[in-house]
């Protein structure tokens, strides 16, 4: 069956109201419908060099059940002035609180074991072309309309990925880039303001991590080979590093707020005391212990008021091999022993010079030991 409509008519205009046609429609001008349009075989809008135009009600909707093909543009809304094969411009009336241009969300079959592909866009071009730059995807600047405010505003936005039954989840992946004869990179972001004068903003590109828990990390990994083989990553830690790198999954060194250090230096850590003992009293710092990255570790601090006995147990990884004679200054004047133990105990022992007076200080200034425990 074939059915001819002249561009003065309409499938309306017929008294057909939804029309379902499993032959061929020949249309000359603009084929117009008051209701839907269901096509049950391939169809073709235009021939060579004569492109014709489909025009869709507001009441109604095209339907295509099987292939199609448009031999010239197609689009919705005013076309622009520069040549496009496919466009969307001018309001469209959306009522919803989420609107898009376009949008695509296939389902994917059982047969795509080689790969799917939500979008895929490849460029061809003529021969001998010689041009600027070539651009697959290209976001353009935003012409925002007079008194719009927008918090944000993404040239590209890429939800989580994550979900059950995926192995590894990349927001961005782009395979190994080669054969330009210049240079052949995976990334390149070009940036033209100057950081200069301070305080000084976040540059061309910003990974952030919005939690916020200490020991919450945003890092960068750049690795040979595979990050788990040969790699380092840099970035913070927060509450912990402002600035860490990363080997083996593990900080080996950075800034931690005051000073640079390594990682295995501990820093300075406070004492639980035991039995009444507490720190002296000012221009005395408190007592404390840290471990270097050599492994030794240190004690420092002036202690007093509590009873013979332990005064302090040192957490495991801070602890001798054996136990460790040490002697402490005391202010009888006097030196006193104190016994390091490989339980972690740091306990008084005997008086070895002086007037042993439990109600002064005692230093633990420069007791060092090896942590073998």
């Amino acid at each position: 069956m074939s059915v001819q409509v002249v561009p003065t008519n309409s499938l309306k205009d017929l008294g057909v109201t939804s029309p379902k046609l499993a032959a061929s429609v020949g249309v000359t001008g603009n084929l117009s419908a008051g209701g839907d349009v269901v096509i049950g075989g391939n169809y073709r809008f235009g021939a060579a060099n004569s492109p014709e135009t489909i025009c869709k009600s507001a009441t109604g909707i095209l339907r295509v059940t099987a292939g199609m093909q448009i031999d010239s543009t197609v689009g919705v809304g005013t076309p622009p002035a520069n040549n496009v094969g496919v466009y969307i411009t001018g309001n469209l009336n959306f009522q919803q609180t989420g609107q898009y241009g376009i949008f695509c969300n296939p389902t994917i079959t059982t047969a795509a074991t080689a790969g799917a592909y939500g979008i895929y866009t490849s460029l061809v071009t003529a021969n001998n072309l010689a041009t600027s730059g070539l651009n697959t995807i290209a976001a353009g600047p935003p012409t925002l309309g007079s008194g719009t405010s927008a918090t944000n505003i993404n040239g590209l936005y890429v939800a989580n990925q994550g979900a059950a039954g995926v192995t590894n989840a990349y927001g961005v992946y782009v395979v190994s880039q080669a054969g330009a004869s210049g240079v052949n990179f995976g990334m390149y972001v070009n940036y033209t303001s100057a950081l200069t004068g301070g305080p000084y903003a976040p540059g061309s590109a910003v990974f952030n991590n919005t939690s916020t828990g200490n020991g919450t990390a945003s890092l960068i990994t750049i690795s040979c080979g595979g990050y788990n083989q040969w790699g380092v990553g840099f970035g913070t830690i927060y509450g912990l590093w402002w600035h860490a790198f990363i080997a083996s999954s593990q900080i080996q060194w950075g800034f931690d707020g005051s000073r640079l250090r390594l990682a295995s230096d501990t820093g300075w850590n406070a004492l639980t005391f035991q039995n009444g003992w507490t720190n002296y009293s000012s221009p005395y710092g408190p007592a404390g212990y840290r471990k270097m990255p050599d492994g030794i570790v240190l004690l420092r601090g002036l202690v007093q008021g509590g009873t013979a006995g332990v005064i302090c147990t040192l957490p495991a990884g801070f602890r001798p091999a054996q136990t460790q004679l040490v002697v402490a200054a005391i202010n009888g004047p006097g030196v006193l022993r104190l016994d390091v133990t490989s339980a972690g105990n740091v306990q008084t022992m005997e008086l070895l010079s002086g007037v042993n007076s439990m109600t002064g200080w005692i230093s633990l200034n420069n007791i060092a030991f090896l942590a073998e425990g």
